[in-house]
């Protein structure tokens, strides 16, 4: 298909031009490293000036052939949008450029300390296809042999003392980069010391290169100073802040000043509270100017999430000597919108769910950047299935859910004792409530009712903590709504009977999260941990009180949940390129009732499966352990410990048309068998547990608008954990053609977002 393809794309180009079709860059006499040397060519690879056509997967042009499709159709304003928005117009290549792209590299290695660099190139045309060959020889690198600061300089003093973030030490190899890195830093260092118009030209680099053993001297030194302004220092005077709908409304403004600090905003509407917004600006009247103080206002401003367009300005005071003025632009938000949202699936039992929902956010309730929000979530699921051993059930509708959430968040700790906020960068006081009914309608209904109350908090943009010392949560369990069908299964099984059962859970919960994205954004981590108690207080006052001794303990006629559960995910991905990347994601969750309770509440339990789970199995149809609960009526299954996996591979199709391939693995298991009707099999052990791995693959679509994605994702199973050892391994069966075997096993996903 390819020699066809391209046969007609060469057709189209002059008889005296060839098309560009590779890059051949082989770097010479460097260790070989796979796995790095296939990531950092990558940098390499965009060097040259001529670049030939992008490849899918980098095998097949698809933007070239549609050109060349589209170049031989009639002029339409359909065609030409394919041809030149979608397509891409071959390269021809051009002898001239190769001259330019070795200079290129040689400035790319002499840049990173390969100051001796050669580069060979050689330029081979069979078929009217060229492929350029770069053969780059880095030779030894140049080190730091000795860093000397210039002492002399008062300025300098700030840097020396400042020794913990330096970006260069003896023996490192010479880097521009770091180089430059290094000049930002100590440029920072002096502004923090109240230069205000200090700048990174001031700064000087000199090398001596000693080739005889590659070793350079460096010498950091600062320009002559002079009685200038940019070698003065300058104490801030007054603030003024700007509270504007659009930088070009003609308003009139009203005028109110809190201490050094001057607010302007429209007369007829004014849009926040004065000495709300007072509290976040960190620079003090008759204090040195200090850059850090800036950034952290601004960082502050930003994390309240209600202003699109955050500017600062300063400007010389022209009634007092050796005094700025600071001017602070804030555009907001729109105070209030609505959006909708869908997901949905199917899954190997025919059954095909949606969910869709509504949602109102209110970002500044009162004038104090307070936000309000409200989601409605419906969602119904489907049972189209014509399996023997599937429900019984033969209503087109097998369940039906809703959700009411409430969320309330203010800019303050509302704590009983004092908190120095000075430190902190984000601190807010969060309320919220929910409420949800779950019908199957076949077994039962499922009422949960919520209510939260919590901080949040967070000195480093990287890190926030949420401790919720107040969390309710009511279940009810209609005993008229229970189906026969369901209560028998229910009598066949204690554990299940005594997890579908009322239960009123009081207690708290603590969430942290740390975000890191490197400087280049090549890599990022992500860890979040999650812990939460229930029962324990209730438990202790029954204890002290001695209230009720032989029986557990109950609040009007419903018993106390009383439980510990925790869970970790650690997110890694790595950026190859700007199309390509690698997303990694690890959860692991571990609850255990104890004290008052036997048995974890139903809500509480674990599950896997789903659009943004395990995406070959449906929802909570994983586990537990190696248990074959295929042809179950009722598969909710759940477990006390879970353990999951994924990665996916994520590339640029065309435009907004991304791709991905993906992986998933992990199952859910019982902690122990308190009721004795899970078979061995259910229960966690260490030395087993990763041969009860539930795996899957697939392929995705993402259409990706950047404010938001729409996922699209083919999942199928590879492994399961039950049955013989030969059947285990179900992708040794797949027969992808066989409209049998696409019933049993495809599960189609369609989701709002990436999966992690």
């Amino acid at each position: 298909m390819w020699q066809l393809q391209s046969c007609g794309v060469m057709n189209q180009i002059p008889e005296q031009d060839t098309l560009l079709t590779q890059n051949k860059i082989e770097v010479v006499g460097v260790e070989k490293d796979l796995i790095n040397d296939f990531f950092y060519k990558d940098d390499l690879f965009k060097i040259p000036i001529q670049q030939p056509n992008k490849k899918l997967l980098g095998v097949f042009p698809l933007s070239l052939n549609i050109w060349s499709f589209y170049n031989r159709k009639k002029v339409t304003r359909f065609s030409q949008f394919m041809k030149t928005k979608i397509g891409a117009q071959p390269v021809i290549f051009d002898s001239t450029q190769v001259k330019k792209s070795e200079i290129r590299f040689s400035n790319y290695y002499s840049n990173i300390g390969y100051f001796d660099n050669k580069i060979q190139t050689k330029v081979e045309t069979r078929n009217r296809k060229t492929t350029v060959n770069y053969n780059i020889y880095p030779n030894k690198p140049y080190k730091y042999r000795t860093i000397i600061y210039d002492t002399a300089s008062p300025l300098m003093r700030h840097v020396i003392q400042d020794k913990t973030n330096r970006l260069i030490e003896i023996n490192d190899v010479f880097n521009v980069d770091l180089l430059i890195q290094e000049r930002q830093r100590i440029t920072n260092l002096i502004n923090e010391a109240g230069y205000y118009t200090f700048n990174k030209e001031f700064i000087e680099f000199d090398l001596d290169t000693f080739k005889e053993n590659n070793e350079i001297d460096l010498y950091v030194k600062i320009q002559k100073e002079t009685d200038t302004n940019d070698f003065k220092r300058y104490l801030v005077d007054s603030i003024f802040v700007v509270v504007s709908k659009n930088e070009t409304e003609n308003e009139q403004l009203d005028v109110k000043r809190i201490q050094n600090v001057v607010f302007f905003q429209n007369k007829n509407e004014k849009l926040y509270n004065e000495r709300f917004l007072y509290n976040f600006f960190e620079l003090k009247k008759d204090s040195f100017y200090s850059r850090t103080n800036n950034i952290r206002t601004i960082q502050r401003l930003t994390d309240l999430n209600n202003f699109k367009i955050i500017n600062s300005n300063f400007s010389f005071n022209a009634n007092k000597p050796n005094s700025i003025n600071a001017l602070y632009s804030l555009i907001p938000y729109r105070k209030q919108f609505f959006s909708t949202g869908v997901s949905a699936y199917n899954s190997s039992l025919g059954l095909i769910g949606s969910n869709i929902n509504f949602n109102y956010n209110n970002k500044n309730l009162t004038k104090s950047a307070d936000r309000f929000s409200l989601s409605l979530t419906t969602g119904l699921e489907f049972n189209f299935t014509l399996r023997s051993d599937a429900s019984t059930d033969r209503s087109i509708i097998s369940r039906s859910d809703i959700a009411l959430v409430s969320n309330y968040s203010i800019d303050k700790l509302m704590v009983p004792f004092y908190v120095n906020k000075n430190k902190l960068i984000v601190y807010r006081t969060n309320i919220s409530g929910r409420y949800a009914f779950e019908k199957r309608l076949a077994f039962y209904d499922l009422h949960n009712l919520a209510l939260n109350f919590g901080y949040e908090w967070s000195k480093n943009p990287k890190i926030r903590h949420f401790y919720n010392p107040f969390s309710i949560s009511y279940i009810f369990l209609p005993q008229n709504s229970l189906k026969p069908e369901f209560i028998d299964i229910l009598n066949r099984n204690p554990y299940l009977k005594a997890s579908f059962s009322d239960a009123l859970i009081l207690g708290s919960n603590y969430q942290f999260v740390f975000i890191n994205n490197s400087i280049n954004k090549k890599h990022v981590f992500q860890f979040k941990f999650n812990a939460e108690m229930a029962g324990n207080m209730p438990f202790l006052t029954n204890e002290l009180l001695n209230l009720n001794k032989d029986e557990s303990i109950k609040f009007n006629n419903v018993p106390i949940s009383q439980f510990a559960k925790m869970q970790t995910e650690l997110i890694y991905a790595y950026k190859i390129n700007k199309p390509t990347s690698i997303h990694t994601r690890f959860k692991f969750g571990y609850a255990k009732a104890f004290g008052n309770s036997s048995f974890l509440p139903y809500i509480k339990q674990f599950f896997l499966g789903g659009p943004y789970s395990l995406r070959a199995f449906r929802l909570r149809s994983v586990g537990p352990g190696s248990v074959n609960i295929s042809g179950v009526n009722i598969s909710d299954q759940t477990g006390d410990i879970f353990i999951e996996t994924n990665a996916e591979y994520r590339f640029n199709i065309i435009k907004m048309f991304k791709g991905a391939l993906f992986i998933d693995a992990g199952n859910v298991w019982i902690a122990d068998n308190k009721f004795n009707t899970w078979p061995s099999e259910a229960i966690f052990k260490m030395d087993k547990f990763y041969k009860d791995f539930y795996i899957g693959g697939g392929a995705g679509l993402r259409f990706d608008f950047d404010y938001f994605a729409i996922r699209l994702d083919l999942g199928f199973p590879i492994r399961v954990p039950y049955g013989d050892e030969d059947k285990k391994w179900v992708i040794k069966d797949a027969r992808p053609f066989n409209n049998d075997w696409i019933r049993e096993n495809l599960v189609f996903n369609i989701a709002v977002g990436y999966p992690f």
